[in-house]
C-alpha cells in the first residue's frame, strides 16, 4: 500500500492522478467490464468474479448487472447482499455493507469529495470519506448516498432520496440515521444531522437539523409532527398519501390567533364608525 493509497482510503487529501491510483483505477475498470459481460444467467461465474472485484462478500451475494465501482477493494458486502442494475459505487473511501441489504435500481453511493472553491478544486486535490449501511436496509431506486453517510439497522428509504451534506459546513458534513428509520420518497436529508431511532419522514420533505426517536415529520424543511413514544416499525404505519399539511396548520393557527387579537381589540361587538374615527383622531 502506497503512501497516496493510505491518504485516500484514510480520508486525508491526496492527489487522485498519482501514477498508482490511476493504474488501479483503469486495472479494476477493466475487471468492472469483464464482470457486465458475464452471461446473466452464468451464476456461478458472476458470484466468482464479484468475490474477485469486491473487499470482502457475505454469502450468496447477487449483483445485478451492469455494476460499476472505482477500486472495489474498498467496498464489503454481507450476507445475502442484493442490488438491481446500475448500482454505482465510488469506493475512494470504505464502503461497508450490512446483512440483507436490498438496494434497487439506479442507485449511487459517492464517497469522494471535492473543494467547493473553484480555485482549490482546479488544483486536482480530493479526498473520501466513508459510507456505513447497516444490516436489512432496503433503498429504493434512484436513491443517491453522499460522502460520509450513515445509515442504522431496518430502515426503509423509499425511491428518489438524497442524503447528503452542504457545503457551507467543515469537519462532518453529513447525515447519520439511526436505527428503523423511513424515508419517503423524493426526501432530501442535508447537512450534518442526525435522525433519532424509529423516525419517520414523509415523502418529499427537506430535512436540515436532529430529529429525536420515535417522531414523524414533513415539510420544507421537516418539523416534527407527532411524536410516539412507542417504538414501532415505520414502515407498517406511515402512510404515505395522508400527510400532515404544515403550511395549512400554521395558516389555520394564525387565522384563530388574528380571530383573538382583533375579539380582544374591538369587543364582541363592533365599533361604529364614530368611534373609530375618535380613536384615529387620539
Amino acid at each position: 500500500m502506497t503512501e497516496t493509497w493510505k491518504k485516500m482510503v484514510s480520508g486525508e487529501v491526496y492527489n487522485p492522478l498519482a501514477p498508482e491510483i490511476i493504474n488501479e483505477y483503469y486495472r479494476v475498470k477493466d475487471l468492472v467490464w469483464q464482470y457486465n459481460q458475464i452471461r446473466p444467467t452464468d451464476f456461478a461465474s458472476k458470484e466468482q468474479a464479484i468475490r474477485a472485484l469486491l473487499g470482502k462478500c457475505g454469502i450468496q451475494p447477487a449483483v445485478s448487472q451492469p455494476f460499476y465501482c472505482d477500486y472495489g477493494c474498498n467496498i464489503e458486502v454481507g450476507d445475502y447482499f442484493f442490488s438491481n442494475f446500475n448500482f454505482t459505487v465510488l469506493d475512494a473511501g470504505p464502503v461497508k455493507i450490512g446483512d440483507h441489504v436490498f438496494i434497487g435500481p439506479n442507485v449511487s453511493l459517492y464517497t469522494a469529495c471535492h473543494p467547493t472553491n473553484p480555485e482549490e478544486r482546479n488544483k486536482g486535490v480530493e479526498w473520501a470519506r466513508p459510507i456505513t449501511i447497516g444490516n436489512s436496509v432496503w433503498i429504493g431506486g434512484s436513491v443517491t448516498i453522499l460522502p460520509g453517510v450513515t445509515i442504522g439497522d431496518n430502515c426503509t428509504i423509499y425511491h428518489g432520496v438524497t442524503l447528503g451534506g452542504t457545503g457551507k459546513d467543515t469537519g462532518k458534513r453529513h447525515p447519520t440515521l439511526g436505527n428503523n428509520v423511513l424515508i419517503g420518497a423524493g426526501t432530501k436529508v442535508l447537512g450534518p444531522v442526525f435522525i433519532g431511532d424509529n423516525a419517520r419522514i414523509g415523502a418529499g420533505s427537506v430535512v436540515l437539523r436532529n430529529l429525536p426517536a420515535n417522531c414523524t415529520a414533513v415539510g420544507v424543511p421537516a418539523e416534527v409532527v407527532r411524536i410516539n413514544n412507542k417504538a414501532v416499525n415505520p414502515a407498517d404505519d406511515l402512510d404515505q398519501q395522508d400527510l400532515p399539511d404544515i403550511v395549512s396548520q400554521r395558516l389555520t393557527d394564525l387565522d384563530r390567533r388574528l380571530s383573538q387579537l382583533e375579539k380582544t381589540a374591538q369587543g364582541d361587538i363592533p365599533p361604529t364608525a364614530a368611534q373609530i374615527a375618535a380613536r384615529q383622531r387620539k
